[in-house]
């Protein structure tokens, strides 16, 4: 009998993956790590999908944040993926990049804050209901039926926030309470609308969205407008964070999660009442709605 050499061993589990497609997934678990697993043959799994997973005794979601690695793991020790969720849109690498941002500015895991930043229902292992999925798809108009004529002051705020679309510009727009400030930025989303870009207006409160949601809708009647906010049942958020990831909505309206949403065509973020303490999350991942705008 013959022994085998120094160094090598008949043990499977010291064998390296090499050759095993790997992707590397963000899991909402308390540790600041990725977690490799393989990709089963027949299954593509790209940065920005949704997987699950299994994590110890159980079965995780998870978003893929690096795809066609190479594990440094014993090839046991890695699992495949369960399975593949292209329910919802792909999540984009801009996104990604926002979370990576996110994660360590308010130093918190990856996994905390790609997961805690999806509605609920897309942070289950389960199959979005189909009535999640229902997406009002037919063509919407950007028309825009003005209350009244700016006076002179707000012309010369319009220009000059105006002046910045297309760009990067933060800007302060300061005036007491019924000095018209909703009429200037009704104005430059309508120039954002005609663009074909996506405006984002976020507000303290969620008391706040009904007033505001009738103020869009009459003056933007043939636009679609997304809520998004934590008092909309699961089905209806999950429907709005779907026309918000597609590029659906041309205007979204919420609190400080909204922020947290991907738009596609992101061309104008208006931050109502910035000062509100509100729009700082003191729970879980804890961040500034109006800092993570600018």
């Amino acid at each position: 009998m013959k022994a085998l050499p120094t160094g090598l061993s008949t043990r499977s589990k010291s064998l390296p993956t090499r050759g095993i497609s790997c992707i590397r997934a963000a899991l909402d678990v308390p540790l600041a790590k990725l977690f490799d697993y393989s990709v089963p043959a027949g299954m593509e799994a790209r940065v920005g999908d949704r997987v699950v997973v299994p994590f110890g005794a159980r079965q995780r979601l998870g978003v893929v944040i690096e795809a066609g690695v190479t594990s440094e793991l014993p090839a046991a020790r890695v699992k495949p993926i369960v399975a593949l969720r292209g329910d919802a849109p792909r999540l984009p690498a801009d996104w990604l990049e926002l979370m990576r941002f996110l994660s360590g500015y308010y130093q918190r895991p990856l996994g905390e804050t790609v997961i805690s930043a999806l509605p609920p229902r897309l942070r289950s292992v389960k199959p979005l209901p189909r009535k999640a999925l229902q997406s009002a798809s037919a063509p919407w108009s950007a028309r825009f039926v003005p209350n009244h004529l700016l006076n002179a002051a707000q012309a010369r705020a319009l220009e000059r926030t105006a002046g910045a679309l297309g760009s990067f510009g933060a800007f302060l727009l300061h005036g007491v309470t019924g000095s018209g400030k909703t009429e200037v930025y009704l104005h430059l989303i309508a120039r954002v609308l005609a663009r074909g870009g996506q405006a984002l207006v976020l507000v303290p409160e969620i008391s706040l969205t009904p007033q505001l949601e009738a103020v869009f809708r009459q003056a933007f009647p043939e636009t679609r407008l997304a809520l998004l906010h934590s008092g909309l049942e699961d089905v209806a958020r999950t429907g709005s964070w779907l026309d918000t990831a597609r590029g659906d909505a041309g205007i979204v309206l919420g609190t400080r999660l909204a922020v947290l949403a991907p738009l596609p065509k992101l061309a104008l973020v208006v931050v109502d009442e910035e000062h509100d303490t509100s729009f700082k999350q003191q729970e879980g991942l804890r961040y500034s709605a109006r800092d993570v705008a600018v």
